[in-house]
């Protein structure tokens, strides 16, 4: 009895000692582990007292933290820092030095032999011979190597370049959700000098955000855009709603959704979403702004000077002829039922009752 409970005792104590391996053993002087990402809003509410939040009108952190580098790893290092790099190193070149010495005594004797083979098949008067060639030998790189790349996770270490970039990305984000006054201001927390961890929160500074207090096309547009628009609205395609945040995802999908309809609806084919810009104005707005949306003209070049560009004005493509194909008559196309005339005439009423299966090619000029 005493001796099963003395085999777990040492057993448990074996495991704790394997398990509590310190996650930053092999980390450097001077280096920290990156142990965790945080974003914080820091805005005064009604009464002026300054507020900390995790969560922010019209923004959402989940697209905030892909943008921060580098990214914690959230898994344990248990496997990873058993194993002592330094040694690990040393076993590799090791390794790999054995092989290359065995490689060059190899290439030397293949050469030995193709060396008497050549001489051999001179002497019978052979043109040819079998050449000899030595199998390279594979590197078996060792344990350590296997528990690192299957077991093992490096660990990721701070950086302070990295960090006043994930601030830049952090700014351009909220400034493309409305927030034009937005800044970021980071703060690294270190823990004990031992544990060489640090955690690093990023405070967020809003401010006030600017939100449409209209939207409409820019003066002087082409009144063919003018009037897909007017339609592009009666069909209640638009995604622009005045009084919310002026917000660049919505805006990118407001001109694709209205490139797309010109393109389906209008036949404005050379028309698509690059030709469509917005201008912001805020002039004497406060934080309300005037979203105008630009749509420039086509330019084609000169046919009297190639190196110049001369601006059209849009026009939807019109139907100049139809023709209609047979799929499989069996003679001519007047074999069929109704003779061609009365085929072309109940076909366009959809009436017809033929059975052939027509293709419809419409040439459009």
């Amino acid at each position: 009895m005493h001796h099963s409970i003395l085999k777990a005792a040492v057993l448990v104590f074996a495991l704790t000692t394997f398990i509590s391996c310190r996650q930053a053993k092999y980390v450097a002087d001077g280096d920290h582990l990156l142990k965790k990402n945080k974003i914080a809003f820091l805005s005064y509410d009604e009464n002026g007292e300054l507020i900390k939040d995790e969560e922010h009108e019209g923004i959402y952190t989940g697209d905030m933290y892909d943008l921060i580098k580098p990214i914690p790893y959230k898994g344990t290092k248990l496997f990873y820092n058993r194993i002592d790099t330094a040694r690990y190193q040393n076993q590799l070149n090791r390794k790999h030095e054995n092989v290359w010495k065995r490689m060059k005594t190899g290439k030397r004797k293949e050469d030995e032999i193709n060396k008497r083979r050549i001489e051999k098949s001179k002497s019978r008067g052979k043109s040819f011979y079998n050449h000899k060639t030595k199998k390279m030998k594979e590197v078996k790189n060792g344990w350590r190597d296997w528990v690192i790349v299957h077991m093992g996770m490096p660990p990721v270490l701070l950086d302070t370049a990295l960090v006043t970039k994930s601030d830049q990305q952090l700014e351009i984000y909220m400034k493309q959700r409305g927030y034009f006054d937005a800044s970021v201001q980071d703060t690294i927390l270190y823990k004990k000098p031992k544990k060489k961890k640090a955690i690093v929160e990023y405070m967020v500074i809003p401010g006030e955000p600017y939100r449409i207090d209209s939207f409409s096309l820019a003066p002087k547009t082409d009144p063919e855009i003018i009037t897909q628009y007017k339609n592009f609205n009666k069909a209640d395609k638009s995604v622009i709603v005045e009084g919310t945040l002026i917000d660049e995802d919505i805006l990118n999908l407001e001109r694709e959704n209205f490139s797309a309809f010109c393109r389906d609806q209008g036949a404005l084919f050379g028309l698509n979403k690059n030709y469509i810009t917005f201008k912001v104005d805020t002039l004497g707005k406060g934080h309300n702004a005037i979203v105008y949306m630009y749509v420039a003209p086509i330019g084609v070049p000169d046919p009297s000077n190639p190196d110049s560009t001369i601006f059209l004005p849009y026009r939807g493509y019109k139907v100049s002829n139809v023709t209609f194909m047979l799929h499989n008559p069996p003679k001519d196309t007047l074999s069929f039922k109704y003779g061609f005339a009365a085929f072309k005439r109940d076909v366009m009423k959809k009436v017809c009752p033929m059975k052939q299966m027509v293709i419809i090619r419409c040439l459009i000029l």
